[in-house]
């Protein structure tokens, strides 16, 4: 059997130079990391908006900032698919954050939203939609430009349900759908 005398000038080298490492005071650990922006991060979430067992909605977001005091998390990368009563997808709203209630599944798109119609007909852009799947109601305050068969108005917000049935532009500047355009 050999002998390990030959191995501890080896350990007392190791311990001489680790020794002064634990020695040093660099705070506490982590004390290099960031804080974390909320208390859970989650990435790739898709969340289906239900009411009695039907879809209305689908979001999908490329993250998600959980919160433990509030039911309200932080979107970002926002992709919802709203549905009609038969299942139809009709229309798509994209934005680059927003904030959903998980309570009350209300959300907030914000930053470059946009609005499209599953038939292709229509789109809408506004910095800042909300949406309420329980009265099914779209809006938006601030401003807004819809584009409508190639017809363009824009005013100081849009009015409309899920189903985009009745859309009303506030304040409405530009022509008409169906209006001839030279």
């Amino acid at each position: 059997m050999r002998s390990m005398k030959h191995l501890r000038p080896l350990a007392w080298l190791c311990f001489a130079l680790a020794a002064p490492a634990c020695d040093a005071d660099d705070g506490p650990v982590g004390a290099g990391f960031q804080p974390l922006p909320s208390d859970i991060v989650l990435t790739d979430v898709t969340h289906n908006i239900t009411s009695e067992g039907v879809r209305y909605a689908k979001l999908v977001s490329d993250s998600v900032y959980q919160f433990q005091d509030s039911s309200t998390v932080a979107l970002f990368g926002v992709d919802l698919t709203l549905y009609d009563a038969s299942g139809n997808v009709s229309a798509t709203v994209t934005s680059l954050f927003g904030n959903l209630n998980e309570r009350t599944n209300e959300m907030v798109a914000r930053g470059n939203v946009v609005v499209l119609r599953a038939n292709g007909t229509e789109r809408i852009e506004t910095e800042e939609l909300h949406y309420n799947p329980q009265t099914h109601r779209i809006w938006s305050n601030v401003h807004t430009k819809r584009t409508v068969d190639g017809c363009t108005q824009e005013g100081d917000g849009v009015q409309t349900d899920d189903r985009f049935s009745t859309v009303t532009l506030e304040n409405a500047r530009g022509c008409l759908p169906g209006e001839i355009v030279f």
